[in-house]
C-alpha cells in the first residue's frame, strides 16, 4: 500500500503516463526564495485528530536545479502507531526503522508540481497549482493503467484568512479526486504564491482524515 508514501510526498510540497496537456507544463522563474538550498521546514501531522507521533527531524532542501528541488526527509517513527508504520515502503526506512529518504518537487514563480504519480520521473510531472488559476480550473493526470486523476481549484478567497504560524496568508485550495492511491479517497492541498505548499489533507477510505501542516523557513 502506497498511501503513506503519498503522505510523505505531500510534505513539500505507480508508474504513470503523463496527461493533462499544457496544464502539466510549468514555466516561470525558478530562482525564487522557496527553492533555496538549505531551506528547512517544520511539519506537524495528525491522524483522526490525534498527534501522529511522527517526529520530523529533517525536512531540508539539499539540491536545486532549474526549480526542481531535492528534499531530505528524516522522520523518527518511534512513537507512531505500528499500524501506520507498516504501510511505509522498506526502501524509505533506515536500519532503525525510521524514514530516511529524498523527495523531489518543482517550484517556480508560476506554480508547484510533484512527481509522485510519475514514480519520481521528472518527465512526468503533475501540477499541484498555478498561482494565477481561479476557482473552477481543473486538470488531469492519466495513470499507466488508464485511471484519470483530477485536480481542481476549489477555493480562493483572495484574503489573508489561512493560519500559518502567527500569520494569516492568502491560500488557494486544490482538491484531488479519484486518487490512484489505495486507501485514499480525496486529497486537499493549500498553497500560497510565496510560501508554496502549506497544508495537505488526506481523506482515507473509512473516514479517517490525515492532516499535514507545513511551516516554511522564517527567511521567506
Amino acid at each position: 500500500m502506497k498511501s503513506y508514501t503519498l503522505l510523505l510526498a505531500g510534505l513539500i510540497l505507480a508508474g504513470c503516463d503523463g496527461g493533462g496537456g499544457s496544464a502539466n507544463d510549468l514555466g516561470g522563474d525558478p530562482d525564487i526564495p522557496l527553492t533555496t538550498v538549505g531551506n528547512e521546514y517544520s511539519a506537524f501531522v495528525t491522524i483522526g485528530g490525534v498527534n501522529s507521533g511522527a517526529n520530523f527531524q529533517t525536512v531540508k532542501i539539499i539540491q536545486s536545479d532549474a526549480g526542481v528541488v531535492t528534499v531530505k526527509l528524516v522522520v523518527d517513527l518511534t512513537n507512531v502507531n505500528p499500524l501506520y508504520k507498516a504501510f511505509i515502503p522498506a526502501d524509505r526506512l533506515d536500519a532503525n526503522g525510521n524514514v530516511n529518504t529524498e523527495l523531489k518537487f518543482k517550484a517556480t514563480s508560476e506554480g508547484l508540481q510533484d512527481y509522485f504519480y510519475g514514480g519520481g520521473d521528472l518527465s512526468k510531472p503533475f501540477t499541484i497549482v498555478k498561482h494565477d488559476w481561479g476557482v473552477g480550473e481543473s486538470w488531469t493526470f492519466t495513470t499507466s493503467d488508464g485511471q484519470t486523476v483530477t485536480r481542481a481549484v476549489t477555493q480562493k478567497t483572495g484574503v489573508d484568512d489561512w493560519p500559518l504560524g502567527f500569520l494569516l496568508i492568502k491560500a488557494t485550495e486544490v482538491t484531488e479526486t479519484d486518487s490512484a492511491v489505495p486507501g485514499v479517497q480525496k486529497v486537499l492541498f493549500r498553497t500560497n504564491h510565496r510560501f508554496g505548499l502549506v497544508y495537505v489533507e488526506y481523506q482515507l477510505v473509512g473516514g479517517t482524515i490525515v492532516k499535514i501542516s507545513l511551516i516554511p523557513p522564517a527567511t521567506l
